[in-house]
């Protein structure tokens, strides 16, 4: 496993031992600094922390500054980053196995070494939760309104027309990374693939590709046309720290295929 870890002046030195601890547990460290003992800004050591995390370079983090709480803060500005205080071995477990936490923090002036190792191997011993395919798309929301098991994207089609009877006119069903698919007020359906990237960051990206239909649909008036550019923008968000931009939607949108132009 890969760590990130970071620090302020005030966390040092038990950085320095922790990161010492984390190699003899057999794990990569990433340091990303402060190695000195001149006062420093923690935000840049935070934000340089979630970064890698989010963007796959690592795959957790650990913060240490005075306290913890600041680093923390600093660290969850980044969008994907779950940075969590801790100063106890069940409470690093816990944020693990129940919050999902990708970045243990912690302060240096609460805890001392001994227990600052314990609540890390507690934290690094619990796996991250796995997130399934269809937690990750539409499918799921559609089988909790309905109460149902989805096993196809016929039935993903099927649901999405009951949407539509309770008031919808329009439905776009994410299917994660398999694509996704619509049905139009006038009983149009189509599937589509997602163009290849690395997620970084899946907050908005629902809204971004509600933003990207209406965009392609007051373009183009024409269903085929405004799904692909859902997509596309949905998709750059996913693959953006931020929000999509109009260069990265482009760029992608070329690469969003339809390959049944009737979703099956």
């Amino acid at each position: 496993m890969k760590i990130a870890i970071g620090n302020d002046h005030a966390a040092t030195d038990l950085k320095f031992t922790i990161m010492e601890y984390v190699k003899e547990l057999g794990h990569e460290v990433i340091n990303f600094g402060t190695d000195g003992n001149d006062s420093c800004d923690y935000p840049e050591f935070g934000e340089k922390v979630g970064r890698a995390v989010v963007a796959g370079e690592a795959d957790c983090g650990i913060l240490i500054c005075g306290t913890g709480v600041g680093i923390s803060i600093a660290a969850n500005k980044v969008n994907g980053v779950r940075a969590a205080v801790c100063s106890d071995c069940a409470t690093a477990r816990l944020v693990k196995e129940h919050n999902n936490a990708n970045v243990l923090a912690f302060g240096a002036r609460i805890v001392g070494s001994e227990l600052a190792k314990d609540m890390v191997k507690s934290y690094i011993d619990k796996p991250m939760i796995e997130i399934s395919a269809k937690e990750e798309s539409g499918i799921q929301e559609l089988e909790e309104t309905f109460r149902v098991t989805i096993k196809d994207n016929k039935e993903v089609l099927h649901y999405a027309g009951q949407l539509q009877h309770l008031g919808a006119r329009n439905v776009i069903v994410s299917l994660g990374s398999e694509g996704a698919v619509f049905l139009s007020e006038n009983g149009q359906s189509f599937q589509t693939t997602v163009p290849k990237g690395t997620l970084i960051n899946s907050v908005g990206a629902g809204d971004s590709m509600i933003a990207g239909f209406l965009t392609g649909w007051f373009n183009t008036q024409n269903y085929e046309n405004a799904f692909r550019m859902a997509v596309a923008t949905g998709s750059a968000s996913a693959y953006s720290e931020e929000l999509a931009t109009k260069d990265k939607i482009m760029e992608l949108l070329p690469y969003i295929m339809m390959p049944n132009n009737g979703a099956e």
